[in-house]
Formats: structure tokens, sequence, C-alpha cells
């Protein structure tokens, strides 16, 4: 299903990024992110959701569908090469719900939502110093949590050397929590943190248009099962993670960012008690897609 999502994606997301131009499929070329002081990256992505409630024993489903608008600006406070200091502030989110075939509801934003964060990154994207909430500093934040509005709701490296299109390479992925959580947060998905797995991103090509060049790539990854603590209601237990991800990116060197893209990440959480590890509480399965684009 995944793979099946992905043809689709190169097909019809977001087409007014997809112009003709000239392909450079056999020159090498070194990705790097190098914006400019002071420079303000404004980008707005929008996520579909739907997740599965089920009891342990597999009697009974409810399923719940959800929406979330983010519009995030992210300022170049400093940048020296290979280090540039990132001020994020998400403007905006705004998030509804309801059961399949209910009322829509506004779901309110949670207090992480209006914090602002900084981080600094390198010439790949790569995290040099861990994000952190300004005016809340003894607030854990994670780094895909911060950074999520930079490429489709994850976060990941650029290749370190020269690639051209039909090259791949391995990459570690970021992937917060945070949508999950904002609808699923009463079912005992935690309320922060990141899932990290490694991600095989393919450069399909690369076409210049003026003096810009746009680097179209896929990135695949697979989360292997990992344990979370959890806090479903009133009793404290565990949370077995699962999933996938399929993307398309979009990569401008003139804009130094992500300018376009859609993903689509599939989760299974299993969740058991502190008591009992063996025994299955309840299961979660979400199937977001999000697209994303910069605007100017």
């Amino acid at each position: 299903m995944l793979l099946e999502f992905r043809s689709v994606l190169l097909a019809t997301c977001l087409p007014g990024l997809w112009y003709p131009g000239v392909a450079e499929s056999q020159i090498g070329e070194a990705l790097r992110f190098d914006p400019q002081q002071n420079a303000l990256i404004h980008t707005v992505s929008h996520s579909e959701i739907e997740m599965m409630l089920m009891a342990g024993d597999g009697s009974d489903t409810v399923t719940v569908e959800a929406t979330r608008l983010e519009s995030l600006t992210a300022e170049i406070v400093a940048a020296v090469p290979g280090r540039y200091s990132i001020r994020l502030m998400y403007d905006s989110v705004r998030a509804r719900m309801k059961p399949l075939g209910g009322v829509w509801r506004i779901v309110e934003p949670g207090p992480r939502d209006a914090l602002m964060a900084r981080v600094v990154l390198g010439s790949r994207m790569q995290v040099l110093a861990s994000a952190e909430y300004i005016d809340e500093p003894n607030v854990d934040v994670s780094n895909a949590e911060a950074l999520r509005g930079l490429a489709g709701g994850f976060q990941l490296s650029l290749p370190d050397s020269l690639v051209s299109a039909g090259s791949s390479w391995t990459t570690q992925l970021r992937y917060p929590v945070t949508v999950m959580a904002s609808i699923g947060g009463n079912q005992g998905v935690p309320t922060s943190g990141e899932l990290l797995s490694d991600a095989t991103v393919s450069l399909d090509s690369v076409v210049r248009r003026g003096t810009d060049k746009l680097s179209y790539m896929t990135v695949r990854s697979r989360f292997e099962a990992m344990r979370l603590e959890s806090t479903a209601g009133s009793d404290s237990g565990y949370v077995d993670v699962s999933g996938g991800l399929a993307a398309t990116l979009i990569w401008s060197s003139g804009w130094s960012a992500y300018v376009s893209g859609a993903a689509r990440v599939t989760m299974n959480l299993v969740f058991r008690a502190e008591s009992d590890p063996t025994a299955v509480m309840s299961r979660l399965r979400f199937d977001i897609t999000t697209r994303f684009q910069v605007r100017t």
C-alpha cells in the first residue's frame, strides 16, 4: 500500500510545483542547507488522520477522523557556513475531529503548539544543538517535534556526498508523536517524544529552473517495534509502536529548503498494562497523510 501511495503522490501531489525544466540526471549534486541570515521560510502543512481504536480482544472498534492545519515560520537568526541557528514559530494550529459518521468538533491546540523553539542545524540539516523551547527551557521538546513543519511532519538529513538521479542513501529519520497525541492523547498516546528509524532516500530526478535546481526525492522507512511508556486513563503501562512511512519531497537549492511534498504514515500502537505486559489492553491504528508547501 505504501509503494502504491508513493506513485500516486509523484503524479498528483501539488502540481503547481511540477514544472518543466532541464533535467540533469547524471550530474553529481551536493544537496546543502545554506540559508542566508534573517531569511524566513513559511511552510503550511495539512494532515488528514484516521484513528481506529480497538479493544484488546478485538471485540469492539471505533474509528475517528481528524484534520490538522499548521502554519510554520522558520527564521534564520544566525548563519555561518555549516552552522545555522533557527527560531521556529508555529503561527497557527487548527485541528478538528469526529467519530466516523458523526459531527466535526474543534480540537483546541495543546500548550506546546504555541511555544517557540530554537535549534541549530548543520549544512546537511543535521541537528548540531538539540531543540529547546525559548520561553519554557525546562520543558522537553524533541528535535522532530520542533522541526516537523519543515518536511511534511518529520525530520531527516541531506546526504553527505554528491548524488545524482538514481542515487540512494540511508539516513536517520525522526518522527514526532505530536500528531498522534493531538487526537489519541486521551487513549494513552505519549504527549511528546519522537520515533527513530533508518530511512532510504532516492533521488529520482534533478531539474534546473532558471538559477534554481529542484531535486525530486522519495523516502521509505520502516519503524521497527519499540516500547514507550504510556498512561491510558489511570492505568500506567507500555505502548509497543511499529509502522512505516512513504514520502515524496522536492528540495530547492534556491530556497535551501524542502518546498513541497507529501507523506503517508501508518502506525500500530499496542497498549499493555504495567502489571501484566503480556496482556493487551487496547490497540490503536493511525493512517496519516500530510501535504506541505512553502509559501512566499
